[in-house]
């Protein structure tokens, strides 16, 4: 039987008469599913952070702007010889695009993102004095910069709670049954309406890392996984053997 702190309002169905109730197929709301799964993240991940190496606001935005659909790993040893050559946005306008695409071997998409590049600093070097915004809407309108970039920006540099929904992030979201939408945006309002504000940045750095390590995209291991019993993909809610459907009070 699932703790006493999990089972309201479903507490009513056991006073009722249902004492036989399969507990192993116990029907979690959004909110409860993600508690008890947080609890787990939190000793697998308790100090979940980003991955790329960055020492600066400048490092951290040119890390992130390579890693779009490109490994962290791959990106941090690019990145590792492009900061000792750039150290600084005014820099990267100055240079010319062959000359950052040299540091970006490997890297996907290479030459839309020496662009990118070039182009943002640019806009940051005129409109904001070298520094990357404070705002979200300021960071959109930046060449190869998403809302999940944005976000992650705005979250390591700023403090600023936010989540960002990267592919790991949704995978995960989606087979625990905490979102069924199909954009990042959607995914993220969802989550902000399930995971209180105060976990917001956290929760997002350890969905990625459960995401990258243990639910995978290609071969999940299900079996051995801690939050196998929360899974809506091994326990679809919508099925309930030896359980009849009952409104809940």
């Amino acid at each position: 039987r699932p703790p006493r702190s999990t089972l309201f309002p479903y507490t009513t169905l056991f006073r009722s008469g249902l004492k036989d109730y399969n507990w192993r197929f116990f029907i979690m709301n959004t909110r409860e599913r993600y508690a008890r799964f947080h609890l787990i993240l939190c000793q697998r991940f308790p100090n979940a952070k980003l991955e790329l190496n960055y020492r600066n606001a400048f490092e951290l935005f040119v890390a992130l702007l390579l890693s779009a659909r490109c490994s962290d790993k791959l990106v941090n040893q690019r990145t590792y010889e492009l900061f000792t050559r750039f150290k600084t946005f005014q820099e990267i306008v100055e240079a010319d695009q062959s000359d950052i695409k040299r540091y970006l071997k490997d890297i996907t998409f290479a030459d839309d993102k020496a662009v990118h590049l070039i182009k943002s600093a640019q806009i940051i070097t005129e409109r904001h004095n070298g520094e990357v915004p404070e705002n979200v809407n300021m960071l959109l309108q930046l060449p190869g910069v998403g809302r999940k970039t944005a976000n992650l920006l705005l979250s390591e540099l700023y403090n600023i709670p936010s989540i960002a929904v990267d592919t790991h992030v949704s995978r995960v979201s989606k087979r625990l049954g905490l979102t069924k939408r199909e954009t990042e945006l959607m995914v993220e309002k969802d989550l902000m309406n399930i995971i209180p504000k105060d976990e917001w940045v956290v929760s997002t750095r350890q969905f990625m890392l459960w995401g990258r390590y243990i639910c995978k995209f290609n071969n999940p291991d299900c079996e051995r996984c801690p939050a196998n019993s929360l899974c809506e993909t091994i326990h679809p809610i919508s099925v309930l053997p030896d359980t009849p459907m009952l409104p809940f009070a």
